[in-house]
């Protein structure tokens, strides 16, 4: 999950967030439910403990307390466990607004804790369900150096 060589950090945004997970059936298999990411928010931080942005999804937005706003296309996923949601990589797109996003070329989610799928059976009497996890990730953006 590396960002390619010439960016730097441009912001570390700690993040408290929840996954809310829709039990649905398979794509790829109509007899076998599973629990998918219906939505995703998370309000961002600095490293002082003060809000500075947010995070939704879908579609991947992040918004700056300045104003800026960009989305991003994931790239890679890469999952460090069954309890944690899937860290990634995302190339973002041309950001809206001038500000701390303002040519943001990746957002990296690294996560700390939880995110993880509900433990709880998605099955076929229970499709249409949706369950909240709570996740602590941070949120880290890159620019060109």
């Amino acid at each position: 999950m590396q960002v390619p060589a010439g960016n730097a950090i441009a912001w570390n945004a700690p993040a408290t967030g929840h996954i809310t997970y829709v039990c649905r059936t398979s794509p790829t298999d109509a007899t076998k439910p599973v629990w998918t990411v219906g939505s995703a928010s998370a309000t961002l931080g600095d490293r002082s403990g003060n809000l500075s942005g947010t995070y939704t999804s879908p579609p991947e937005t992040w918004k700056s307390a300045d104003g800026s706003t960009l989305t991003g296309l994931e790239i890679v996923r890469v999952r460090s466990g069954t309890e944690r949601l899937y860290d990634q990589l995302v190339m973002a797109n041309p950001s809206i607004g001038v500000g701390l996003l303002t040519g943001v070329t990746y957002i990296q989610r690294l996560v700390d804790t939880g995110g993880a799928p509900p433990h709880k059976p998605c099955t076929s009497s229970n499709v249409g369900d949706q369950e909240e996890v709570a996740y602590q990730a941070e949120y880290v953006f890159w620019k060109p150096n």
